[in-house]
């Protein structure tokens, strides 16, 4: 017998259990009816029917109010967004810039200790400060340890004047003193080159900064999942999570294709004129009658007068705004110059 706030420890599902497994999981299906498209002639976006109904170029129908809410909060969007990437790049330089700071410090750093005698790939010399039996300073016993770290000075072998290794190592000498002098003959000039220069200084700066990152990464590190400065991550170097989506420069149609997005803009709305078929808009009545009759209105094709739907195509006229059906061109225009829709 259980005893928990929820009897779920039976061996088997009750009928509710089931049902809630079932509605929770696993794939349901549904035959697609009438009910679940769209009417003819409805906004995209609110999803009624569509007051002073307004299209895009490739015939996506909105309300006018609808339309020009939406093109606004996506122009309004662009602009944050441009404000944050610009801000993102911003930072971005400013850390690439204190991490050149920080190499070129480093390699000064080694500069001036190497300069001075010091060993820079060693640790650097303890220092005896809390020690006050012992006399020897800190300058003191570094000198001490460069001077042990130190080569040791080359060993020149003198000969006497006499016997055979006399006359070798005198005609070693002359062979010597002879190539030095052709050799300080042909010396060629220095030349100290900006390119050159700039280049060993970036060599220096990309040495330090694998020093100062191989340092880094050596220390131990405390993860945190609260603190956002410490939390720990699988990408250590932030380059396979950097996905560079799109930068959108225009309002694109809301109803357009995720694959194939087209602009929309205020000056590309065109304004759609249907013609209706029923009581009149001022017709007699109080507001219910007016309701219904405004319900029982219904668009129908201005040429042949009948009924415009989802299974009929309809063509939209960009000049005049008229929508009509697309039966023979005979049936539907009186002329080539004029519009065939009654005014």
């Amino acid at each position: 017998m259980s005893h928990s706030k929820r009897n779920t420890s039976r061996a088997v599902f009750t009928s509710y259990e089931r049902s809630q497994a079932k509605a929770a999981w696993g794939a349901s299906s549904a035959r697609l009816s009438r009910e679940s498209f769209l009417p003819f002639a409805s906004c995209s976006l609110c999803l009624e029917a569509a007051v002073e109904p307004v299209a895009c170029p490739r015939g996506d129908i909105f309300c006018r109010e609808c339309a020009l809410s939406n093109i606004l909060a996506q122009k309004k969007e662009i602009r944050r967004a441009a404000r944050a990437r610009a801000d993102a790049e911003r930072d971005e330089a400013r850390a690439r810039d204190l991490g050149e700071q920080e190499a070129h410090d480093r390699a000064v750093r080694e500069f001036e200790l190497v300069q001075a005698g010091f060993d820079v790939s060693a640790p650097p010399p303890p220092t005896n400060h809390g020690k006050e039996g012992d006399g020897k300073s800190a300058a003191a016993a570094a000198a001490e340890a460069a001077a042990a770290q130190a080569p040791p000075p080359k060993m020149l072998l003198l000969t006497d004047g006499g016997g055979a290794d006399s006359s070798g190592g005198s005609a070693a000498a002359a062979a010597a003193a002879s190539s030095s002098s052709s050799s300080s003959s042909k010396k060629r000039a220095f030349e100290l080159d900006e390119e050159e220069v700039a280049r060993i200084a970036a060599e220096d700066r990309a040495k330090a900064r694998r020093t100062i990152d191989s340092e880094k990464a050596a220390k131990p590190t405390l993860p945190s999942f609260w603190a956002p400065t410490v939390t720990p991550t699988s990408n250590q170097h932030n380059v396979l999570h950097e996905v560079k989506k799109p930068v959108k420069r225009e309002p694109v149609c809301p109803s357009s294709k995720e694959g194939s997005p087209h602009p929309l803009s205020m000056h590309s709305l065109t304004a759609i004129h249907f013609t209706e078929d029923g009581p009149p808009e001022g017709a007699k009545g109080g507001s219910s009658s007016s309701g219904a009759a405004a319900a029982a209105r219904q668009r129908i094709c201005p040429s042949c007068r009948k009924a415009l739907s989802n299974s009929s195509k309809a063509v939209l006229a960009k000049p005049c705004g008229h929508v009509t059906r697309t039966p023979p061109r005979p049936t539907r225009t009186r002329s080539a110059a004029s519009c065939a829709t009654p005014t």
